[in-house]
């Protein structure tokens, strides 16, 4: 499997990389904390490249992590009926890109300021800042959102409105740990539970 890192990991990096260098020469200890520091970075924004495989009628996962929540709610911003969401726990050990669930338009975007509270509880979902966007799939619509946690503190999302999308493809970059959750039609069929281990652009999560 090929393996790429994101600018965004590349922009902190290779400028660490540098310094380990410079300073080595003076402290060789310090050059080397780094140093390591540098590679462990670059490793977080590390970019698998995958295959999916994925039917019209399928759902799959948006982003690396634990499912720590499946729990029908009522989504008020763009599919304004009630759904069944998902929520992803991304560790700092998890690739932490964003892919798109399905093919389809992006129809919504509104990004929301707030709290960093521990991406894990329940709560982070209502109060911690987001980007929440809907999606016009060829066989429905539905929704993600890109949750801030206790560390991370910028969420990327790079189409813009009305651009189009395809499953599996890069969408966007939560930056260290976070929360990913998507908004599935009610008589979807979910295939995992809580406590499963999802890949992003490989895993399931469900059908119509």
């Amino acid at each position: 499997m090929k393996l790429t890192i994101v600018k965004e990991g590349l922009q902190i990096g290779i400028p660490l990389l540098i310094l380990s260098g410079i300073i080595a020469v003076f402290s060789f200890k310090i050059g080397v904390i780094i140093l390591v520091l540098s590679l462990g970075i670059m490793a977080f924004f590390r970019d698998p490249q995958r295959e999916p495989k994925v039917q019209d009628n399928q759902f799959i996962s948006p982003a690396d992590g634990k499912v720590v929540d499946i729990t029908e709610v009522y989504e008020d911003k763009y599919l304004k009926t009630k759904v069944q969401r998902i929520g992803i726990f991304l560790s700092v050990f998890d690739v932490h890109i964003n892919y798109a669930p399905c093919d389809g338009t992006v129809e919504f975007f509104e990004y929301n300021k707030g709290q960093f509270k521990n991406a894990m509880l329940k709560a982070a979902s209502e109060v911690n800042e987001n980007n929440f966007i809907g999606i016009a799939g060829k066989k429905t619509k539905l929704a993600i959102k890109q949750i801030a946690g206790l560390i991370a503190r910028r969420v990327v999302f790079y189409p813009s409105k009305d651009s189009p999308i395809e499953a599996g493809k890069k969408i966007g970059l939560i930056k260290f740990s976070s929360r990913v959750e998507i908004f599935l039609p009610l008589d979807t069929k979910i295939h995992v539970k809580i406590g499963d281990k999802v890949k992003g652009a490989l895993t399931i999560l469900g059908e119509i």
